[in-house]
């Protein structure tokens, strides 16, 4: 199968979903998760949620936002259910999809968002990249569009899906340049901070959560990770609000 035929399948796999999404269960739940993350980036913008979401809209940026948060709100597991919206899908109506098509919503399902370096570009046909911070071997990510607007040094939020033995961004990619991922870091490390604070006091209140230093630890560490993915969103958003409003 040529790749012009595979991103076909995608895509007709992810209106499908998108249509799924709004039917059942899903309809609300994804009414909520948009409402709470989009609110809490403009409260801490202090500005009206509308005038927050109407200027990222204006400038074209809204689309970028809405892939990045769908990937996440349909692979999020709600309630301790076993099912992902993805899988949910896959379960239900998964007969109407290709069998690549099935691959790819699975392996999106399975994958996680990580702050990623580009190391090295080939414009128009891959990007290689490799966790923000690590010396790691890097991995090449077949990349067609991307990898024409991506320079060396660029940082990006993004799944990194693996798929028949090669690798694949996911639809959602969030920019970072390079002087706002060099503080990324510091800012994850004071919300682990801020988190590590907080059980720390309820370990003090609490008889039942008599913690020691290192379980405080581990469940902060926990807890960022599960917590990634929205905090690189909300810094990605108001950066690009600050940005456009200033100019």
């Amino acid at each position: 199968m040529n790749k012009r035929k595979q991103q076909k399948d995608i895509d007709k796999a992810i209106a499908n979903l998108i249509k799924y999404s709004d039917s059942g269960v899903w309809e609300a739940r994804q009414v909520q998760f948009f409402d709470e993350v989009l609110s809490g980036v403009a409260e801490s913008l202090e500005v009206p949620a509308d005038k927050f979401y109407e200027t990222l809209e204006d400038h074209g940026y809204m689309e970028t936002g809405f892939v990045y948060l769908f990937e996440l709100f349909a692979s999020t597991l709600w309630d301790n259910e076993e099912d992902s919206m993805i899988s949910s899908y896959i379960k239900r109506r998964g007969w109407r999809e290709t069998p690549y098509a099935k691959r790819y919503l699975s392996a999106l399902d399975g994958s996680e968002v990580q702050l990623w370096e580009i190391v090295d570009v080939n414009a128009g046909y891959w990007v290689n990249v490799r966790p923000v911070g690590s010396t790691s071997k890097t991995m090449r990510v077949d990349e067609r569009l991307g990898s024409q607007s991506l320079e060396e040094r660029d940082c990006i939020a993004a799944r990194v899906i693996s798929l028949d033995d090669k690798y694949r961004f996911g639809g959602g990619i969030l920019l970072f340049s390079k002087e706002q991922a060099q503080e990324i870091p510091t800012l994850l490390s004071q919300a682990q901070e801020h988190v590590i604070k907080s059980l720390k006091q309820l370990s003090l209140e609490k008889q039942d959560c008599q913690w020691s230093d290192e379980d405080i630890l581990a469940i902060a560490e926990d807890q960022m990770q599960e917590k990634l993915p929205e905090l690189l969103f909300v810094f990605w958003a108001s950066q690009t609000y600050v940005a456009l409003t200033m100019a």
